[in-house]
């Protein structure tokens, strides 16, 4: 995954707003990319911890009315979610961007439909790390370059 991360920097060469699902794989991923993109002159922003004890508490009170939290609560969370972070990629008619998704689940898993259709459409690539890092090089390519 942070190879993938650090071709997509590489290709987009401008600012990068990357969302996980969880915090373990952001502190990961910190940890790996963060002295190469310091040495590069870019600037890391992390957000901070959530607090664990309301996270929690809503854990326990929606499987405690025999729901799936899963279904009900998390998956339309992370769906909005989604939606936020693409809708805050492009701002105007000239704004170029992608959205890399390195989570299988999306096409494998009946329920990834739910995270593609949420999104507004778009040309879609998927494809190995070197099909979607090739498709991003000519996306953020100096108009008349490849």
């Amino acid at each position: 995954m942070h190879e993938v991360i650090a071709e997509t920097l590489r290709a987009t060469r401008s600012g990068t707003f990357l969302l996980f699902t969880a915090y373990g794989a952001l502190n990961r991923a910190v940890q790996a990319l963060g002295p190469q993109l310091q040495a590069q002159g870019r600037t890391l922003l992390q957000q901070g911890d959530t607090n664990r004890h309301l996270l929690l508490s809503r854990f326990v009170a929606v499987a405690a009315r025999g729901g799936t939290v899963f279904a009900e609560q998390t998956m339309p969370q992370a769906v909005i979610k989604l939606k936020q972070g693409f809708g805050r990629l492009i701002r105007s008619r000239t704004d170029r961007g992608a959205v890399v998704l390195l989570d299988s689940r999306i096409v494998r898993k009946p329920y990834g439909r739910v995270f593609l259709d949420s999104l507004r459409p778009a040309r879609r690539r998927i494809g190995d790390r070197r099909t979607v890092a090739a498709a991003l090089r000519q996306l953020f390519a100096p108009d008349g370059q490849s």
